[in-house]
């Protein structure tokens, strides 16, 4: 306002205080940057040397406990991209180094270097500790670096003072000097402070007016702060009116749900709601809000896509002066990176990453949950270990990389070949483990199929596996360890099947079980086996046959079962020897004898007025059905009987489908066009699949013993029976029970719906003697 010239001390000495008051602030507050930005670079710089540890755990993992000198290289050129880090030194927890490295491009002075000391982690697991060097700036680097901007803010500050020094006079000196000092010590930060004058007169009209510019900055810095913190953190922040129409989002909103703001300005939230949401779940957010005004969860998000993800989620409300809602906040965060990662971490403390089967400690966790449930009764289970030989020379040969493809490849080959296998689990480096819960009814069965699987297993494993173009052949050992009831100890039984594993290496058949009395039991089949051939030969083997009965108590027909007359060991029940058979062959010629017989019967019968509709069911083994020859020679069996065709039943076992399904139900047509009738035996024990199912040419369906001789005690059984009864009305298949003891099985099977019955209530089996003065 004044332009007048001024001269005297009180100018130059206004001119003198104003600079050295702003050369010392200015000095001070540079000052305080200075030691502001060492602190904030040592912080920088630890958690750099934080970051990189982590951004190397992998590798360091892989070459602490793999012994992986191939990771050296990778860590060492991921450390490239990262020039601030001096050097670095890998020490594992013995204090051995095991890893240095030099940053060639940056001298080894110590005098611009922070040091720092880092554990390795891997998995919360500690392999050591590394030690890091990390260049930092000096304190003249960074004067440097800012003597320019100094300088010009200096040469500013000093024609400033002098221009302020000429405009003001003495008495207007010292309230505006006081006014300027308050003015520029005011951060903007900070707006706490007020300024005041005592006179009377337009200054202090000047300072009122000061201190209410203050407080309206202070006021409108405030809602700004709150609008940029609201609208510019990486968190989604929407604003609503009480309607839910949206009003305003931020630009992490259209970052993470792909909508821009322009396609839902104006927009209900029920755009950003999945179609399947709960509307219980929405009502008890509205009843949170209405009551507490507030509520926070986690809930999911619809994205652009079409895709839900899941986002923990903050919705406050906000009044008008009334105290009526008139906008809604809603801030959430993106689950699915977190949860991801959680489920991944999750996965690879319980999974191999190789192969995605169960480590030990999971598989023996649920092996054990099993057998306390189950305790292992009325059948036997049995885990089958094996590993590969000279699998070091392999990984030696053709690298680690190719190694894991291997090992992938056998995974893949096991889940092909073992379907129906309970659990299979890497518990080694090189060792699996197959578990299966029940392969026989007692232990000779499981002794035998668990030495079928494990031939198997041998012989799967021998073909090639390619692996990048190389061709890879491998053996095997197989370890076996069976158990049964009293057995309740799931680390002792993968110790013992180890353990036979180990006594496999020294076997030329390449397997063994744990103990010697099975080892016994497998040269007691072999004599079996030779007597069976002599039973062949002497016609041992008679048929005895078990009455089948409809709902109304006459007779439907009869199983035919087979019996061994063995010279010295009396009836032999086919549970002790077909198993036998059906591993060495003999099943083939067996189940040929059988069908003549049977159909001898069967013709009979059907020239008795009394026996003429009785229907004749003959079991088939899954051995014999497999058969390239069976269709031809079943077809010339019953040609050459004489027989109406009408009234033969096969009864084939669900065991039947486990492998080549399409193949069993083409051999079921063209039976059935042959005029057979055909049963699915042991139904809800085995294999079935709803999906087959219904393509499978049945006539009946026969309700395994098991589910019906325990139904009145064990409530689970009668819901199976309900539920195969109900099946069998679905699909038009007869519904036979067997295993019917009691009238209490027969009247209550009948109520639930059966209508085809057998079991001791009726009749026993009986020689074809016995059947015919029970028919008279």
């Amino acid at each position: 306002m004044y332009q007048q010239k001024q001269k005297g001390s009180i100018r130059k000495k206004l001119l003198f205080m104003m600079l050295v008051v702003t050369s010392l602030v200015s000095f001070i507050g540079y000052s305080a940057f200075m030691v502001w930005y060492l602190k904030d670079q040592q912080k920088q710089s630890l958690q750099l040397a934080k970051t990189v540890s982590k951004a190397l755990a992998h590798n360091i993992a892989k070459l602490v406990l793999l012994d992986d000198v191939s990771q050296a290289s990778d860590i060492t050129s991921q450390l490239s991209s990262f020039p601030a880090v001096v050097s670095m030194i890998l020490y594992k927890n013995n204090g051995v180094a095991i890893y240095r490295y030099k940053n060639k491009k940056i001298s080894n002075s110590n005098d611009n270097i922070f040091e720092f000391k880092i554990s390795a982690k891997y998995q919360d697991m500690k392999l050591g500790y590394i030690k890091f060097k990390i260049r930092k700036k000096s304190i003249y680097e960074i004067f440097k670096d800012d003597l320019n901007i100094i300088i010009f803010a200096y040469i500013i500050m000093i024609i400033l003072s002098y221009i302020l020094s000429i405009l003001f006079s003495k008495e207007f000196t010292e309230p505006i000097l006081k006014l300027v000092k308050f003015l520029d010590g005011i951060e903007y930060s900070v707006l706490k402070e007020r300024v005041h004058i005592k006179e009377n007169n337009e200054y202090s009209l000047l300072y009122d007016e000061i201190n209410v510019m203050l407080d309206r900055i202070e006021k409108a810095r405030e809602e700004q702060r709150l609008s940029s913190v609201a609208f510019e953190t990486p968190s989604c922040m929407i604003v609503t009116d009480s309607k839910e129409r949206i009003l305003r989002a931020n630009r992490a909103f259209s970052k993470i749900t792909g909508f821009s703001l322009a396609e839902v300005l104006g927009k209900h939230l029920e755009i950003l709601r999945p179609n399947n949401q709960n509307e219980d779940f929405i009502k008890e957010i509205k009843d949170s809000l209405n009551k507490y005004h507030y509520w926070s969860g986690e809930v999911f998000t619809k994205h652009k896509d079409g895709k839900t993800y899941p986002k923990f989620l903050t919705i406050q409300s906000v009044f008008d002066d009334d105290g009526k809602v008139i906008y809604y906040v809603l801030s959430f965060v993106d689950l699915s990176i977190e949860k991801e990662i959680k489920a991944k971490l999750e996965f690879l403390k319980q999974y191999d990453e190789v192969t995605g089967f169960a480590k030990r400690e999971l598989f023996i966790s649920r092996f054990q949950i099993f057998l306390n449930k189950n305790k292992q009764k009325n059948f036997w289970g049995a885990l089958i270990c094996f590993n590969i030989k000279d699998f070091k020379d392999i990984n030696d040969t053709y690298g680690y990389k190719r190694g894991d493809m291997l090992l992938q490849k056998i995974s893949e080959r096991l889940k092909d070949k073992f379907p129906k296998c309970d659990m299979m689990a890497k518990i080694g480096t090189d060792e699996f483990v197959l578990w299966f819960s029940n392969i026989g009814n007692n232990k000779q069965e499981a002794q035998l199929q668990s030495q079928i699987f494990a031939e198997y297993l041998m012989k799967i494993m021998k073909k090639p596996f390619i692996i990048s173009e190389k061709i890879i052949h491998i053996s095997i050992y197989v370890g076996i360890e069976l158990y049964g009831e009293y057995i309740n100890d799931a680390p002792l039984l993968l110790r013992q099947a180890d353990t036979a594993l180990s006594l496999a290496k020294n076997k030329d058949n390449g397997f063994a079980f744990f103990d010697k009395e099975i080892e016994s039991e497998v040269s007691m089949r072999l004599d079996m086996y030779s007597e069976l051939i002599i039973a062949l030969k002497e016609k041992q083997f008679e048929l005895y046959y078990q009455l089948q009965f409809k709902d109304g108590g006459e007779i439907y027909g009869a199983e035919a079962l087979l019996r061994w007359n063995h010279p010295t060991k009396g009836v032999v029940m086919p549970a002790n020897f077909i198993p036998i058979a059906e591993k060495t062959g003999l099943i083939i010629e067996i189940g040929k004898r059988v069908l003549k017989e049977a159909c001898k019967q069967l013709y009979l019968w059907q020239n008795d007025s009394k026996t003429s509709k009785w229907i004749m069911a003959v079991n088939v083994s899954a051995k014999q059905f497999n058969q390239d020859s069976f269709l031809s020679d079943f077809k010339e069996i019953v040609r050459k009987s004489g027989i109406k065709r009408s009234g033969l039943k096969i009864e084939l076992t669900e065991s039947l489908l486990v492998e080549n399904m399409e193949n069993v139900i083409e051999k079921m047509i063209a039976l059935r066009n042959f005029g057979i009738k055909i049963s699915l035996d042991d139904f809800g024990t085995g294999y079935s699949s709803l999906q087959y199912l219904k393509y499978m040419p049945l006539d009946q369906i026969k309700i395994d013993q098991t589910f019906v001789v325990n139904m009145m005690e064990d409530e689970s059984d009668i819901y199976i029976i309900k539920t195969i009864i109900a099946l069998g009305q679905t699909f038009g298949f007869d519904i036979i029970a067997e295993g019917v003891e009691t009238k209490e099985h027969y009247e209550y099977l009948k109520k639930m719906g059966c209508r085809y019955f057998q079991g001791f209530y009726f009749a026993k089996p009986f020689p074809i003697e016995k059947i015919e003065k029970f028919i008279k």
